[in-house]
């Protein structure tokens, strides 16, 4: 079925096809809001019927704009596409400039970490995301869910580590549930016996690639020292999820820990991470692989939870390794929020770039040679300014 948005000023209609799902209805949306705040400089598209659809192949980040007698056919193969789509059509608003047809691919027009998406830079590629607390209908949830597994589908890591996902969040979102999302996308939950104060949810989970690694073993580890004089659901988040995985490709195996840190204390902070570092030492001897650690530290790396892993352990930090490419982005920003008028949740800040001494995401590789470490990335774009309040950081490397 196709919905259409008429725009009867300027003689312009957006439409979307049902079934392309959310990330249509969300450009058409916003297209349409843009095209009625152009003002006269929308009169470029005047008397266009705009179709703006979804790629029916797996994501490959090609954009088509094919410009017809008063039509316009947009072809997105991802979220990064969609949102290069809509620049382009604004910019010819901008600009004064007739539509004409382009085909390219979203990533090239990208200068951050956004241009690795379809290409990895080392064998192996680990994501770290924190999805946002808060459950409440004002933050969309549901909404939020799929654009979060839509951003994982368009860098497509072999793991990516979650924090944040309450067992409120996964239960009442029903077909909206991570777990579900993810599932479409070729991942499933590393299987893991969870023990803590608050129902036995996981926080942390591990989500892999069944397509790209095998996993081998994993477990959960809900951190002894946490603050006091919080609810029993804040203590149960502050924990840790790792899995062992095997490369099908090359059968590289390398070992991945999502961790949430203590919120309150800075010093519970460096207790955990001393509790974590035992852990590290007893699976490096055990398996003899590296260790790709990432998530929410709620610790800048002037705070004792980054100094212990970086300057006491001496675990090269992949934002500083990275041989390739680095970000240096502040990794969180202000709380997204619904907007009354569309109804979809938006961005409500940027990030603040070029000052990675405030970011409290972070990716250390212990047991890992540091020349093997190739990116680190962290991922700034319409839809992750609107998902979370934070940025998922990725690492690419090879074992």
């Amino acid at each position: 079925m196709k919905y259409t948005i008429e725009i009867p000023a300027h003689h312009v209609k957006v439409s979307y096809r049902g079934e392309d799902g959310y990330s249509a209805r969300r450009n058409a949306t916003l297209l349409a809001r843009a095209i009625e705040a152009a003002g006269e400089n929308a009169a470029v598209l005047r008397d266009y019927e705009i179709l703006l659809a979804c790629s029916t192949a797996d994501v490959t980040g090609e954009y088509d704009i094919c410009v017809g007698n008063h039509a316009i056919t947009a072809t997105a193969g991802g979220v990064l596409a969609h949102e290069v789509i809509r620049r382009q059509l604004v910019a010819w608003m901008e600009e004064g400039s007739a539509p004409v047809s382009v085909h390219g691919i979203a990533a090239d027009t990208f200068s951050d970490s956004n241009r690795f998406a379809p290409v990895r830079q080392g064998n192996q590629r680990v994501m770290f995301y924190n999805l946002l607390w808060n459950n409440d209908l004002l933050y969309a949830p549901t909404q939020r869910n799929m654009m979060c597994a839509e951003v994982v589908r368009e860098f497509m890591p072999d793991v990516v580590g979650f924090q944040e996902t309450n067992v409120k969040k996964r239960g009442e979102l029903k077909e909206f549930n991570i777990e579900i999302l993810m599932a479409r996308y070729g991942y499933k939950e590393v299987p893991v016996t969870v023990e803590n104060c608050y129902k036995n949810s996981n926080s942390t989970p591990i989500f892999y690639n069944t397509e790209r690694v095998n996993f081998l073993d994993g477990a959960y580890v809900w951190y002894r020292d946490q603050a006091q004089n919080i609810g029993t659901m804040d203590q149960s988040s502050k924990s840790m999820t790792w899995g062992l995985f095997e490369d099908k490709q090359t059968g590289e195996r390398f070992i991945a820990a999502s961790t949430h840190m203590c919120t309150q204390v800075d010093e519970i902070r460096e207790m955990q991470t001393m509790e974590a570092s035992e852990l590290f030492a007893a699976l490096h001897a055990k398996y003899g692989v590296p260790i790709i650690l990432g998530g929410d530290f709620n610790s800048t790396p002037a705070g004792r939870g980054y100094h212990y892993y970086h300057d006491v352990k001496c675990y090269p930090a992949a934002y500083e390794h990275a041989t390739v490419d680095t970000c240096d982005a502040k990794t969180y920003h202000p709380y997204p929020a619904l907007d009354a008028e569309t109804g979809l949740i938006m961005p409500t800040g940027g990030a603040t770039l070029h000052d990675y001494t405030r970011a409290i995401d972070h990716i250390f590789c212990p047991y890992l040679e540091k020349e093997k470490i190739k990116v680190f990335g962290v991922v700034i774009n319409e839809y992750t300014l609107a998902s979370s309040d934070h940025f998922p950081v990725f690492v690419d490397f090879s074992v």
